[in-house]
């Protein structure tokens, strides 16, 4: 069975999609990977509809909690990764995928809103891990990060202050994604950064998240094996 992975933020705007964007592209050469798209608004599933360029890959859409842990094992079964994108605010289906996930990624952004509604998030996890009476690793993924700018070492010194105020983990990845104006172009585009400054950032991030287990290291489908076909056309009833 392959690994679910949750890319989950309460905040609007905060690097989702675009992680989600990068993982699935940069790993889609060498794993079979599968992306559910659980936002309303569906921005991974039209960028990928109106011209994914990259490997093939799984991609659908659920909204709805009562359906969204049913998907997401369900393309754990056929798949070696399952993402999942959600939604830029709290509700019952993010909530749901991440009780059903392996281990959760938190995009984390240099500035005061988004480490906060980052540490929102990681709470978030540690109650569905308690629901679920199972720790839910989750881990903190620095984007248009700059390692020696200022605001980005304020937004440290904030999630330090808040492990020690309320007596949670906040672990921050080494690895960072720097490009922000890399990730605004993608969106244009049906092509991903594979290589050059942000394409090696992504390899680095890759392999620190395969070597804490997030990221299965290799497939275990037969090489050629075909993915599933296009799932867009999954119903996509209100969540509620």
């Amino acid at each position: 069975m392959g690994n679910i992975v949750t890319i989950a933020t309460s905040k609007g705007g905060g690097g989702k999609t675009a992680l989600t964007t990068l993982l699935a592209a940069n790993l889609a050469p060498r794993l079979r990977v599968s992306v559910t798209d659980a936002d309303r608004n569906a921005s991974f599933a039209t960028w990928f509809r109106l011209g994914y360029e990259g490997h093939p890959l799984t991609c659908q859409t659920e909204i709805r909690h009562v359906e969204v842990v049913d998907v997401l094992q369900a393309q754990a079964e056929t798949h070696d990764l399952a993402l999942c994108d959600t939604a830029g605010f709290e509700n019952q289906t993010a909530a749901m995928a991440i009780a059903t996930s392996d281990a959760v990624l938190i995009p984390l952004m240099a500035d005061r809103g988004t480490a906060r509604e980052a540490i929102k998030t990681a709470k978030q996890v540690l109650a569905c891990g308690k629901s679920a009476r199972r720790a839910i690793p989750y881990h903190l993924v620095p984007m248009a990060w700059n390692p020696r700018g200022l605001a980005e070492r304020a937004t440290l010194e904030d999630l330090a202050e808040a492990e020690a105020g309320l007596g949670i983990k906040l672990p921050v990845l080494k690895q960072h994604i720097s490009s922000s104006a890399e990730i605004r172009k993608m969106s244009y585009t049906g092509r991903v950064p594979v290589a050059g400054t942000i394409g090696l950032e992504v390899d680095r991030l890759i392999a620190e998240l395969t070597s804490i287990g997030v990221l299965p290291a290799k497939s275990t489908f037969p090489a050629g094996t075909p993915v599933q076909p296009d799932l867009l056309d999954a119903k996509q009833d209100a969540a509620g």
